[in-house]
């Protein structure tokens, strides 16, 4: 008459089950301690039609270089954090990733960081597929910043070096004496060189000897020794010589360094 008179229940083990689900959190705490403590940025973006960008992990290196914490990002995508261009080309670049269905480095790009300003970084986005259909985008950034500065500045100082030696007197070089690995070479003749030795810078760089084969032969044995003693030694290098030009002018110079 509509009334429960009895209940049927029935038990089942469940204990491996529970095994296995213990396991999988076991692995998965793992697999997050030791993300976390990786020094570089490691996160997983949803690549599903539906989801397509939304983060769904994000380590503690990406919360430092991103300046956005695991809590803010999951869930989002790159147009609710960054510049809608930036986002744009985050986006545009994770598409081609799983459209092509192969990892993607890229050298250098730029963001906006919220904690650390503009930071420029190395990038590798590989796709992540289950039965053949799209699952996540797996990223790694690493921070290249200080090492593009490095290069930006060393750039610069070459630069200046150079306008400061093009307009010296004389000729102003950088040269390796031989040794047993390698042979005479130069990495920097200034423009001056052809007045004094009717050699172009060209042509010295290109091979050493084109310049070694100008020293007189009787002063060629002094300029060797004491250019490889004030390397081996550092020490200030001084010498004095002749030289035959291809003309076959004689001419005295005088080399020095510190």
């Amino acid at each position: 008459q509509g009334q429960i008179q009895q209940v049927v229940v029935t038990f089942i083990d469940i204990t491996e089950r529970k095994q296995i689900e213990n396991d999988i959190q076991r692995t998965r705490n793992f697999l997050q301690t030791l993300l976390d403590h990786l020094p570089i940025a490691i996160f997983v973006k949803d690549a599903r039609p539906a989801h397509f960008g939304q983060f769904r992990f994000f380590n503690r290196a990406s919360e430092r270089l991103f300046g956005l914490t695991a809590a803010q990002v999951i869930g989002k995508t790159d147009y609710d954090f960054f510049p809608a261009e930036q986002a744009e080309h985050f986006t545009r670049k994770d598409r081609e990733v799983m459209e092509r269905g192969t990892v993607e480095d890229i050298p250098e790009e730029v963001i906006d960081s919220h904690s650390l300003g503009r930071r420029w970084l190395h990038t590798v986005k590989a796709p992540i597929y289950d039965q053949q259909q799209p699952q996540y985008l797996l990223g790694i950034s690493e921070d290249i910043t200080d090492r593009k500065q490095t290069e930006a500045a060393l750039k610069l100082s070459q630069t200046k070096f150079e306008a400061l030696v093009t307009n010296m007197p004389g000729m102003v070089y950088r040269y390796f004496p031989h040794t047993p690995s390698q042979t005479h070479r130069f990495t920097f003749v200034s423009p001056h060189a052809y007045e004094l030795l009717e050699l172009s810078p060209e042509t010295i760089l290109a091979n050493a000897d084109n310049f070694i084969n100008l020293i007189h032969p009787e002063d060629l044995s002094a300029f060797l020794v004491s250019v490889s003693c004030a390397v081996e030694h550092f020490l200030p290098w001084y010498w004095e010589g002749r030289i035959v030009t291809p003309s076959g002018q004689l001419k005295w110079i005088q080399g020095s360094s510190q």
